[in-house]
């Protein structure tokens, strides 16, 4: 789901295409808050550069507002970069 978001919360898109999605970044936020609900956040590395996805990863971590997931999963390297820069 595109729902883009930088390290101050969620960002609003009000011109141009728009990706189509089912639901927005409060409403997932909403959804992972109730008990009943579980939703799974996977994190892996760039597919075409290899590169980590720590640094987006890390505002979904740390902003209540992107707290989107109940379960988390990522690889080793991403892993280890947000510990070694916490």
């Amino acid at each position: 789901m595109y729902q883009p978001f930088s390290g101050t919360g969620p960002l609003e898109v009000t011109d141009g295409v728009r990706a189509v999605s089912l639901f927005s970044i409060p409403d997932l936020c909403d959804f992972s808050q109730k008990t009943t609900n579980s939703s799974i956040l996977v994190v892996g590395p760039c597919s075409i550069c290899h590169r980590s996805k720590a640094r987006a990863l890390r505002p979904l971590l740390e902003r209540l507002e992107l707290q989107v997931w109940t379960h988390l999963v990522t690889d080793a390297r991403t892993a280890e970069e947000l510990l070694r820069t916490a």
